[in-house]
């Protein structure tokens, strides 16, 4: 239904032009049928207005990373961390969008950072687990993901 949900989000929209989470929301609408640029757009408009909101910076650079626009997207996560530096999300996907480029050194490096910022959270294990077999270093690969299908149990 998210075809149908841009209408009341632009009416929202017209109404008050300066509520932030309806353009953002619109964004989202139109990131779900894959419509990267208006998704872009929209998203953009509410960080003009709400330009604090560490989410957001992160919702975008989502947008950038399912469009295969991979550096785009991790300057999206990077101001994401300069607004929340604890935003382990935002860090993990810094990591995934280096992996997407083969950049395997740069991801282990991102997912590390990960790690230390949520050491419980098994998808950023996995994730680490990855780029270390992508790297060749299969000993902490296969540690990493030990630590992953430990921390899910115990969550």
């Amino acid at each position: 239904e998210y075809k149908r949900s841009v209408k009341p989000f632009k009416r929202a929209i017209k109404r008050a032009p300066g509520l932030a989470r309806a353009y953002m929301s619109l964004g989202q609408a139109y990131l779900a049928f894959r419509d990267f640029d208006d998704a872009v757009e929209e998203m953009e408009k509410a960080i003009e207005i709400d330009g604090e909101n560490a989410e957001w910076f992160n919702v975008l650079g989502s947008v950038y990373f399912t469009a295969g626009r991979y550096d785009e997207a991790i300057e999206e996560y990077s101001r994401a961390l300069q607004a929340d530096p604890q935003m382990a999300e935002a860090q993990m996907l810094i990591g995934r969008a280096f992996y997407e480029k083969k950049e395997y050194d740069k991801a282990t490096q991102a997912h590390k950072k990960a790690v230390k910022l949520d050491p419980g959270n098994p998808l950023i294990h996995h994730h680490l687990s990855l780029a270390y077999r992508r790297l060749g270093m299969y000993e902490e690969a296969v540690k990493e993901e030990a630590l992953s299908r430990g921390s899910a149990r115990t969550r």
